[in-house]
């Protein structure tokens, strides 16, 4: 814990997560589509995720990455609330590493 919480590197973790939140959020949006934040969403949303399957399909075979497409379409795509269990396990994790990390001052 004590590694993230060096400023060389929490300071430069942070700016590239800022960075990646900012080109995810707002890539789309008409003052960045022909910018340079436009592309380099596209190429996060569109490209990134066809080179991954191309080489999934060549690492693990067509089986084995059909599987992994219905679990993906399963758990993001149809009805179910298992989105929203990640989302609260999340939220719950974050909210007892902030606590642990902070107890001593809030005492």
């Amino acid at each position: 814990t004590m590694l993230l919480l060096n400023p060389l590197v929490f300071v430069p973790v942070g700016l590239v997560f800022t960075a990646f939140l900012y080109v995810m959020l707002f890539g789309q949006m008409n003052c960045h589509k022909n910018g340079k934040v436009g592309k380099f969403h596209g190429w996060l949303t569109g490209r990134l995720p066809l080179l991954l399957l191309q080489g999934g399909e060549k690492i693990c075979g067509k089986a084995c990455l059909s599987k992994i497409k219905y679990t993906g379409s399963y758990c993001f795509v149809k009805r179910n609330p298992f989105l929203q269990i990640v989302y609260l396990g999340l939220f719950l994790g974050i909210a007892a590493l902030w606590l642990f990390t902070t107890y001593d001052q809030l005492r």
